[in-house]
């Protein structure tokens, strides 16, 4: 017994210097095999500003490390990470208390508009107008962005589509559909691509012989084009296939 309380108390020091928090610690010990009464005087004696301080250091550490993640979701990571080690709730709230987690404004912005262009290219190709910006924002509010940020970058955004008159995406995509034209002696493919997303006909004009033989349906291919409307619809004008 004595042996099992100095292994257990060498053991929970161990673990507490490795960023282990004490739930975790005491039911490693557990299926260890470590006496009940053991565990229950390890908890009473241990010490809880140590135990705030490793969730602090962890916070901290994680913190510095981000670099792709938004502030938002790096806090609900945060949160994960240190319940996941074995924290307890209340130190878990007090570390957080503790530790000012800043924003550097200038990676928030970076990240936030890499994951709207992600997310304008994932839903461009099933919906358009309103009903896109939805979803857009959706997204990004998931990924724990600010509102007004995400609303200032979707206006800018919006406002350069306006200008610029199309939106340019890369993705790969199944071709479900195959249809030759021709137009005053040129040939040109109409395509329905398909991915997990939905699905968008898009055009290749002035195709060559050699895609005109290679473009089947079934063929999994990475297109590069630009969204326009046409009438109601959403069309890709294919630059790149």
């Amino acid at each position: 017994l004595i042996d099992d309380y100095a292994y257990a108390k060498d053991y929970l020091a161990k673990a507490s210097r490795m960023g282990m928090g004490i739930r975790k610690a005491l039911q490693k010990l557990r299926e260890k095999g470590i006496p009940q009464d053991i565990l229950e005087s390890l908890r009473e004696n241990y010490a809880r500003d140590i135990e705030v301080e490793n969730a602090a250091e962890t916070i901290r550490k994680l913190s510095n490390q981000n670099r792709t993640r938004s502030h938002g979701a790096l806090i609900h990571n945060i949160r994960n990470r240190l319940f996941s080690n074995g924290f307890e709730q209340d130190v878990i709230e007090e570390a957080m208390h503790q530790v000012t987690i800043g924003t550097d404004e200038d990676l928030e912005k970076q990240l936030l508009h890499k994951e709207m262009e992600k997310a304008y290219q994932k839903y461009a190709k099933r919906y358009s107008d309103q009903a896109l910006d939805t979803h857009v924002y959706s997204y990004l509010a998931r990924k724990g962005f600010q509102n007004d940020w995400i609303k200032t970058a979707m206006m800018e955004r919006r406002h350069q589509f306006d200008e610029e008159g199309d939106n340019h995406i890369t993705f790969s995509s199944l071709i479900s559909q195959v249809m030759i034209g021709r137009n005053n002696k040129a040939t040109y493919l109409t395509l329905v691509l398909q991915d997990d997303s939905g699905t968008i006909d898009a055009k290749l004009w002035n195709a060559k012989p050699e895609q005109v033989e290679s473009l089947k349906m079934g063929c999994v291919v990475e297109v590069t084009g630009d969204v326009i409307r046409y009438g109601e619809e959403l069309q890709l004008k294919i630059e790149k296939i």
